[in-house]
């Protein structure tokens, strides 16, 4: 039996969904669909049926079940006893986290460690978590105003700076921010709970200036849109310092305080200690966006 088929099935059938296998396995969906038929053919029984309310095993499924969690946790044991094991560094990252920052220290990472396998995928914070909770992950970049969680371990690395800004023919610009409060459309990938408490540091109020949010998975998309004069948008500094610089894009006034995001590491809970490659990311993480972390830390060591 292949191990990779069984673990599909495995998590498929914990969460009743092969979607959500999908993105915790890091498998497509046809992938981990190919994996559950080669195991009915090989066993020549139905393992599972689609219901409207998800993937619900057959009673063979059911059977096979404890038998398939078995042979992976003898796999597991044995690939730890005889150390046959590649150094691997599974990676998620938020999207925010994925543009800014893994791209360049995935790329220092693999030239200063060259014989770790790197997987790395994009996930939301949720499925970073449910990664990190059922050991598909070893460490994940999230971004977000503010974090904290019982589920991970949770570090804080760096602040993201945070501009609002619109095109220069956006009512906003011309008029002034709250004159113009009904053609302003917030685009974010942030939810508006999480906008207001942003503004809220700075003793400002989302009802004030905006009329509507819309919220957008994708920087660029976002970037594109505040271009175009469809609305006002919060993105990180270092993503429009261009447009700004050449007037394509202009910094909402009123809306001129330091707001920033904040940039932490993610890694499981557990009492065993952080393996070589996920230690060696965290320091290279820290040597190139928190420097002033390292050095106090070199110094409390002396």
């Amino acid at each position: 039996m292949n191990i990779k088929h069984l673990k599909s099935f495995v998590i498929v059938a914990k969460n009743g969904s092969i979607s959500k296998a999908a993105a915790l396995t890091n498998y497509s969906l046809s992938a981990v669909h190919d994996h559950l038929k080669a195991l009915e053919n090989e066993l020549n029984v139905k393992l599972y049926e689609r219901t409207t309310y998800g993937i619900l095993l057959t009673e063979k499924g059911r059977q096979f079940l404890p038998y398939a969690e078995s042979i992976l946790n003898t796999y597991d044991e044995a690939m730890e006893e005889f150390d046959v094991t590649k150094q691997s560094l599974r990676l998620s990252a938020s999207e925010t986290g994925d543009f800014l920052i893994m791209k360049s220290l995935i790329n220092r990472y693999i030239k200063k460690y060259p014989n770790v396998d790197v997987e790395y995928t994009k996930s939301t914070t949720d499925i970073s978590i449910e990664k990190l909770t059922l050991e598909r992950c070893d460490l994940s970049v999230i971004c977000e105003p503010s974090f904290t969680t019982s589920k991970a371990k949770c570090s804080y690395l760096c602040d993201l700076p945070l501009v609002f800004v619109a095109s220069p023919k956006h009512p906003s610009v011309i008029h002034g921010l709250k004159a113009a409060r009904p053609f302003n459309t917030l685009l974010s990938t942030m939810a508006l709970p999480v906008i207001d408490d942003l503004l809220k540091t700075a003793g400002l109020c989302y009802s004030d200036f905006f009329s509507a949010t819309r919220n957008i998975g994708d920087l660029y998309t976002i970037k594109d849109l505040a271009c175009s004069g469809q609305g006002i948008a919060i993105l990180p500094e270092t993503l429009v310092g261009e447009d700004l610089d050449s007037g394509k894009l202009k910094r909402i006034p009123e809306l001129n305080h330091y707001f920033a995001s904040k940039i932490f590491i993610l890694t499981p809970l557990s009492h065993t200690a952080i393996s070589a490659p996920v230690r060696n990311f965290i320091d290279l993480a820290y040597e190139f966006l928190n420097p002033k972390k390292i050095s106090q830390k070199e110094k409390s060591k002396k």
